[in-house]
């Protein structure tokens, strides 16, 4: 064994996703040996992908089946998330050529053939580790990523993902960094409804995807008097095809490494981008009404959801626009009847705010601080912060 592997990090976190027991009996065997801080798992990559989304670990060793489109989808947006936080090395049994190259193609630190030797795996961990940046801690992706969708046009999501990202934002000392992104590339209104000029935003970032960096992030943002940091939908309509899925995956990893909060505010239309976008959120927000077009196709969305494989994706469904007055409770009980499942939250009707707010390019608690819906959104923000919150201090804790 040559000095490289002799002088081995004890201090790096690796995790592990097999197949197999035996497999991960046998690199449990080896890697006790140079390492204290490891995690082996049993299962398939898309049953255990969700729990990878924010895993600390510095190198993730995955198994995958090649000849599953799925897998390889999943190990892309898997690296793309984790940007240069960390490294990932793949594994497959019957791996050809062309399969290896394919996992190259989308980053992977290396790859291991099946039966893994013990040489191979420890010289892959050790070449793997010479890629995680040196001196001092490890950054690591923190932020949250919230994506809001619609049942139908009208719904009011975009009013409701300007006002959940303001109050995210919060107040006095309890501050947090929030984006907001409009990738509703062909009709977005984020820009409007805050009265923000239009400096480039999304454009910026589709004009030259290969320099997405942190600068050109930033420099695609236009900073709004709340605090919060906006990348504007383009002014002119562009094809949906115009974002790609690599591109979304890379813009919110950067974005989860620089922001407490990232709201985006995504199309009514599905697409593998707005796919990809989801499927590295945290939290998908589904807007929707009470009336009967709008619960049946929020049915749709549901089941889409599912098919789609987003099933394990906290979920979070409102009710906008109610009218709260007599009857409502039995409107609201027939509406989650249909649905098969309960409201998490229901912001009532005031329609004389949110048109003038609209209007004017304000946000909604300059034209009425005391507004119905400033108030319930309100209720929505805090519920959010406050898992975040756990949620940070588990991951700390961990890293403690």
């Amino acid at each position: 064994m040559d000095g490289s592997l002799r002088n081995m990090d004890q201090a790096l976190k690796i995790t592990a996703v097999v197949r197999s027991k035996e497999h991960a009996d046998s690199m449990r065997a080896v890697l006790e040996n140079f390492y204290t801080d490891i995690d082996l798992q049993v299962g398939d990559l898309s049953r255990l992908a969700p729990g990878l989304r924010k895993n600390a670990a510095d190198i993730l060793i995955l198994e995958v089946s090649l000849d599953k489109a799925g897998d390889i989808d999943l190990l892309s947006q898997i690296i793309a998330m984790r940007g240069a936080q960390g490294a990932v090395i793949a594994t497959a049994a019957n791996a050809d050529l062309a399969g290896i190259r394919s996992l190259m193609r989308i980053g992977v630190a290396d790859f291991l053939p099946q039966p893994i030797s013990n040489a191979d795996l420890l010289a892959a961990i050790d070449s793997a580790s010479n890629t995680i940046s040196s001196g001092g801690p490890r950054g690591r992706s923190t932020g949250s990523i919230i994506s809001v969708i619609r049942s139908c046009g009208g719904a009011g999501s975009t009013t409701l993902a300007v006002q959940a990202a303001i109050e995210l934002r919060g107040r006095g000392k309890d501050i947090s960094n929030v984006a907001l992104f409009d990738l509703d590339l062909q009709f977005g209104t984020v820009g409007l409804s805050l009265d923000i000029p239009d400096k480039g935003g999304l454009p910026l970032i589709l004009e030259t995807p290969s320099r997405l960096d942190k600068s050109l992030l930033r420099a695609s943002m236009a900073d709004h008097s709340t605090g919060v940091s906006i990348v504007t939908a383009p002014a002119s309509i562009v094809p949906m095809t115009a974002l790609t899925p690599d591109t979304v995956n890379r813009m919110l990893t950067l974005a989860r490494s620089e922001f407490d909060f990232i709201v985006c505010d995504m199309p009514h239309a599905w697409t593998n981008w707005t796919n990809s976008a989801l499927r590295v959120s945290d939290r998908i927000i589904l807007v929707t009404e009470l009336s009967v077009p709008a619960l049946q196709r929020t049915r749709r969305q549901l089941d889409l959801i599912s098919e789609q494989g987003l099933g394990e994706i906290p979920l979070t469904i409102i009710a906008n626009k109610a009218d709260t007055g007599w009857g409502f409770n039995k409107r609201r009980a027939q509406a989650e009847s249909a649905l098969g499942r309960k409201f998490d939250f229901v912001i009532r009707r005031d329609d004389k705010t949110a048109l003038e707010a609209r209007d004017r390019g304000i946000p909604l608690a300059q034209v009425k601080s005391n507004s119905v819906i400033v108030k319930d959104v309100r209720a929505v923000a805090e519920k959010f912060r406050k898992t975040h919150a756990v949620t940070e201090n588990n991951v700390e804790a961990k890293q403690a």
